[in-house]
């Protein structure tokens, strides 16, 4: 926005010296008005030449040259990523955010880095400092697209992690209203309400954890998984682990494990 504001004043500005009467006095005659003396015409044409070069060279940087150089540090993050080396992506992700602010892909990926990192960080200092960039990479994304689902989903993701540690850099019900804003916004992913159920079973939250997996089920009554959880669930109720064979979370999982090789099978 500011270099297309600075673009149409540098504009204007040509245009007044281009315009022989500009600044003229009234009591002129009118073909004195419309006959500038020569060097005048020659200084006029040097420097609009000059204005209009500086102007393409603005443009050029600003709309073609820097997305390019962000997305070849993008790239180059996004590879470090996948192959596991999120401390050398950190830079390269952070420097296309840099260059390019308009892409929330860039801030979602420097925010999966900062979280792949502090996951290996050995000390609880840097593992919260990289937990903190990582939630401030991902509200940067979301404030560029607000609807986006999945970036809410990951953003959940860092939250559970932040919930995990000890103590605990945010409350759970903070990480609880996230997911439930990425399912508002992607109400058929059936991955968001297992994920949100498998966070809300390890905190023993068996409310949250409860309402996610029946509206799955509900959704996929096929799908094997809810009824998995549901046996996970039945453990929080009895406080018993599978050791003890709890009867009813035993059958439920014996249930789901026999419905599993069939429906990778269909899968595959």
């Amino acid at each position: 926005a500011g270099s297309g504001t600075l673009f149409f004043t540098l504009a204007s500005i040509l245009v007044q010296l281009g315009n022989p009467t500009s600044g003229a006095p009234t009591d002129r005659s009118s073909e004195e008005k419309s006959s500038p003396p020569p060097r005048r015409s020659i200084r006029l044409a040097v420097v609009g030449q000059g204005i209009i070069g500086v102007l393409t060279g603005m443009a050029i940087t600003t709309w073609v040259y820097l997305p390019y150089r962000a997305n070849t540090f993008y790239q180059s993050g996004y590879t470090l990523l996948l192959q596991q080396n999120p401390d050398q992506a950190i830079p390269a992700l952070d420097e296309a955010t840099r260059l390019d602010p308009t892409k929330d892909r860039y801030f979602h990926y420097l925010g999966l880095a900062y979280q792949r990192a502090a996951r290996k960080a050995k000390t609880t200092e840097t593992r919260k400092e990289l937990f903190m960039l990582a939630q401030s990479a991902h509200e940067k994304a979301l404030r560029l697209t607000p609807v986006n689902g999945y970036i809410w989903f990951t953003l959940a993701s860092v939250m559970d992690d932040m919930a995990t540690e000890s103590p605990p850099l945010i409350k759970r019900e903070r990480l609880y209203r996230v997911i439930e804003k990425a399912i508002s916004l992607d109400p058929n992913n059936p991955e968001f309400y297992l994920v949100g159920a498998e966070m809300a079973i390890a905190f023993r939250d068996r409310q949250y954890a409860s309402d996610w997996v029946e509206q799955v089920a509900a959704r996929y009554p096929t799908l094997a998984a809810p009824e998995a959880q549901r046996g996970l669930i039945a453990l929080i109720d009895t406080e018993w682990f599978f050791e003890n064979r709890d009867p009813v979370a035993a059958k439920r999982h014996a249930q789901a494990a026999a419905q599993c090789p069939q429906q990778l099978k269909d899968l595959g």
